[in-house]
């Protein structure tokens, strides 16, 4: 199986934007059948997209509006890249980052007191409350 790279892409909205990409294929009888569906799903932030895939959601009429009008912006940089921004962008492209998987990526190539601090403090805003996990822990053992 042919490996794709990754593409950020910024939600600048405070929602979640669900992207369905379908691939259809014509059948003779004039029907047609959809042979695989895939979702993008975008929450506010940066958001780690399967570059080929975003390729083929850029066709879409709606996400070009998202574009063209800013609300969705798109970049070539890999989490590991981040240690090539200055320190000022690489705090504002952190604390605008809600994916965790990304933020650890970024943590393992970063060696800036000041830009780790940052990303350890995002990634321990994701953490849940510890009422949410004793919430769940409760939940869990009822089970």
């Amino acid at each position: 199986m042919e490996t794709s790279s990754t593409i950020l892409v910024h939600n600048k909205e405070a929602r979640v934007h669900n992207i369905g990409i379908a691939a259809h294929k014509p059948l003779a009888d004039g029907k047609v059948l959809q042979m695989e569906h895939q979702d993008i799903v975008l929450g506010p932030g940066w958001n780690p997209v399967d570059s080929k895939l975003w390729e083929k959601a850029k066709l879409n009429p709606i996400v070009m509006m998202h574009i063209k009008s800013g609300a969705l912006e798109e970049r070539s940089l890999s989490p590991e890249e981040i240690k090539s921004l200055t320190e000022a962008e690489a705090m504002r492209f952190i604390q605008e980052t809600w994916d965790d998987g990304l933020l650890k990526r970024m943590r393992a190539a970063e060696s800036r007191g000041d830009v780790l601090a940052t990303i350890n403090a995002q990634i321990a805003a994701l953490e849940p409350s510890p009422e949410a996990k004793a919430k769940a822990e409760a939940a869990k053992a009822r089970k």
